[in-house]
C-alpha cells in the first residue's frame, strides 16, 4: 500500500514586492535540497541578481520553484500562487515560511474597498442614475461608474502582481519617476489658463 500524495496551494491578493522581498523568498527555497530556478519576465536567470538588471519599473512575472519534490511559487498577471506536490514535512515547512513572508504584503484593506465599490457601490449608482432627469448629469455618472468598474477589474484581474527590480530604498521617489510628465503638466496648465484668460478678456471687450 502507497501514500497518495496531497498537493496544497494557495492564491493571494495583490501585492506589490522589492528585489529585497525576492531576496527573502528565495533564501527560504535555499533550504530545499535540490537546485532552485528562477524566472523573472521573459528571461530564465542564472542567479538572482541578475533582476537588477532588467530595465523596467516593475514587471509582473516571477517564478521561484524547485524539484524532487516540487515547490512552486509564481507570479503573475492574474494570480500569485503557492504550490507544494506533497503535504511532506519538507514541502509543508517550505510552505509555511513562504507563506509567513507573503501575507503581510497582501493589499487586503484596498482590494476589499475597490471589490466593494466595484461589485456593489458602482451597480448601484449606475442603477440610480435612471432616476435623474438630467441627461447630461446621468450621462457623467454612468460614465463614472463604468470607467471605475473597468479599472477595478484591471487591479483585481489584470495587475495581481507588481514586482519591482530595485532594492526598496534605491527606487527612485515619485517624482524622480514622474518629473518630466509634471513639469509638462504644468507647462500645459500654466499655457492652457493663460490661454483661456486672453480669450476671456478679449470677448469681455
Amino acid at each position: 500500500m502507497k501514500r497518495r500524495e496531497q498537493s496544497l496551494s494557495k492564491s493571494f491578493k495583490p501585492m506589490k514586492i522589492y528585489y529585497d522581498d525576492i531576496e527573502e523568498l528565495y533564501s527560504i527555497f535555499k533550504e530545499h535540497p535540490e537546485e532552485v530556478k528562477i524566472e523573472a519576465d521573459e528571461f530564465e536567470l542564472d542567479n538572482l541578481k541578475e533582476i537588477l538588471k532588467i530595465k523596467k519599473d516593475y514587471f509582473t512575472n516571477l517564478k521561484i520553484y524547485a524539484h524532487r519534490p516540487y515547490v512552486s511559487l509564481d507570479f503573475s498577471k492574474s494570480d500569485i500562487r503557492l504550490y507544494i506536490s506533497d503535504d511532506s514535512p519538507l514541502q509543508r515547512g517550505l510552505y509555511e515560511k513562504l507563506n509567513t513572508v507573503l501575507q503581510p504584503k497582501e493589499r487586503i484593506f484596498l482590494s476589499n474597498i475597490i471589490k466593494f465599490i466595484d461589485y456593489m457601490l458602482s451597480p448601484i449608482i449606475f442603477g440610480l442614475s435612471f432616476l435623474i432627469d438630467n441627461i447630461i448629469l446621468r450621462t457623467i455618472i454612468q460614465l463614472g461608474s463604468a470607467i471605475w468598474w473597468i479599472l477595478g477589474f484591471i487591479y483585481n484581474f489584470k495587475l495581481t502582481s507588481k514586482i519591482i527590480p530595485f532594492r526598496k530604498l534605491e527606487r527612485p521617489n515619485f517624482f524622480q519617476r514622474n518629473k518630466d510628465q509634471m513639469i509638462t503638466s504644468i507647462v500645459s496648465a500654466i499655457i492652457g489658463g493663460a490661454i483661456v484668460l486672453f480669450l476671456t478678456k478679449w470677448l469681455e471687450k
